[in-house]
């Protein structure tokens, strides 16, 4: 039986007696964990991940529509732009 924290786990003791449980604290070794879909582009308008299989996915940001001087052309405009100067940039990496 094991309760595991971020990177230690206290263990029951298997051959303990009824009346005196014993416990053993494990720290474990530090595992370098491997980041999931990393991003490869980082935007105004949009960011670019690289997913396990290799394939690119954009990510739109949080539009702030009630801005007074929102324009949707010049919205539009931009995150083409963007996602253009991305997918140009990274259509090379690849795992």
């Amino acid at each position: 039986m094991a309760e595991h924290g971020s990177d230690n786990a206290i263990r029951m003791d298997t051959d303990y007696v009824f009346d005196d449980e014993h416990f053993t604290f494990t720290e474990m070794a530090d595992v370098a964990r491997v980041k999931h879909n990393p991003k490869v582009f980082e935007g105004r308008y949009i960011s670019l991940t690289l997913r396990d299989d290799g394939t690119l996915r954009p990510n739109f940001k949080m539009l702030a529509t009630l801005a007074s001087d929102f324009s949707l052309e010049k919205y539009t405009r931009r995150v083409y732009e963007e996602l253009h100067m991305a997918l140009r940039m990274n259509m090379n990496v690849r795992p």
